[in-house]
């Protein structure tokens, strides 16, 4: 069984949205919500470096870049039954592509990049329908 530990919660809207995670050897993982029901939260997980989280965080490249085309190509499914602060229980999912309605809509940024404003386009997604206000730097 992988685990993982939630370590930082970047979009919070009635619960995390979007938040990092790491592993038990180090692997930093970025998490965001797809599914909720009153059961459970489902969240797709995928590795990313240290250098294209903070580029993320920055505004220099938006959410869906980071989902649809991973640094490695295999990901994970999380399901929570409460909140993400504790371990995490990651379902590998193999290096199938991630499915097309729990991709983020393309133009979504966590910040403004230097010198514009952060627009982040519309979605039914759970994650991207946040105030991007709320986002955690």
């Amino acid at each position: 069984m992988i685990r993982a530990r939630h370590t930082d919660t970047l979009i919070n809207c009635d619960g995390p949205q979007l938040f990092v995670a790491e592993d038990d050897v180090g692997t930093c993982l970025l998490c965001l919500l797809v599914s909720e029901d009153p059961e459970s939260d489902r969240f797709v997980a995928v590795a990313i470096s240290p250098q294209r989280l903070a580029s993320l965080k920055a505004g220099l490249i938006d959410l869906r870049e980071v989902f649809a085309r991973p640094e490695r190509t295999d990901w994970y499914l999380i399901e929570c039954t409460g909140t993400p602060n504790g371990h995490l229980r990651l379902l590998p999912q193999g290096e199938q592509p991630i499915r097309e309605d729990w991709l983020p809509e393309p133009g979504f940024l966590l910040a403004a990049p230097s010198g514009a404003s952060a627009t982040p386009a519309p979605s039914s997604s759970p994650a991207t329908s946040s105030d991007p206000a709320a986002a955690v730097a």
